[in-house]
């Protein structure tokens, strides 16, 4: 649909468009939150809980996915990083305060232009909403529950330091290698080889 519109990824995702034109930012994202709300997991999110059970694995998920599958595929909240935040919350944009709430909203999108029909507002000074996500170009997203993630990553990371590791990537490409660059450190770091 944004092709159509001469519109890419990069360019519709990109928090200026909140501030400009909040009926476009809230039609992408409320298109994409929709669509996230209505998925239902894949089946290798329960073949990777089901090895979990079955050999009684301390896991933990890194992922740059801001859609929330893994929780709703049964993932624990407490053993996953949405590094990039997650489009199941949102703040204030310009932001108010440091606060961050759940994201109950319904949005409504014309799909002919692609734009909201209802814009969210701040639950804290009734400014515009925006989801608590890592945008491009991005220098007011919230980032206290990623930073309270990784805290617990690193915490995990410590607690298995003298273990053996297994890191699974799936889906990490390269245009965006935030994960991948992750997979790479802990090998580093773990003195371990891997492999794709």
């Amino acid at each position: 649909m944004y092709e159509r519109l001469g519109i890419n990824f990069i360019d519709a995702a990109n928090p200026r468009h909140f501030a400009r034109d909040p009926a476009f930012a809230w039609g992408f994202y409320g298109h994409r939150t929709n669509l996230y709300l209505e998925t239902v997991p894949h089946d290798g999110f329960k073949i990777l809980l089901n090895l979990i059970d079955h050999f009684n694995l301390r896991y933990f998920v890194m992922t740059s996915n801001v859609d929330g599958q893994f929780q709703k595929a049964g993932f624990k909240e407490e053993d996953i990083c949405e590094i990039h935040g997650s489009l199941r919350h949102l703040q204030c944009i310009r932001p108010c305060s440091p606060n961050i709430w759940d994201n109950k909203e319904n949005i409504s999108v014309n799909y002919e232009t692609m734009r909201a029909e209802y814009i969210p507002k701040c639950s804290y000074c009734g400014s515009i909403a925006r989801p608590n996500i890592l945008m491009f170009s991005d220098f007011s997203w919230i980032s206290s529950k990623t930073d309270n993630q990784e805290e617990r990553f690193d915490r995990f990371l410590n607690r298995c330091k003298n273990e053996k590791m297994v890191v699974v990537e799936m889906g990490a490409g390269t245009g965006i290698p935030a994960i991948r660059n992750l997979s790479e450190r802990i090998g580093r770091i773990r003195g371990n080889s891997y492999s794709y």
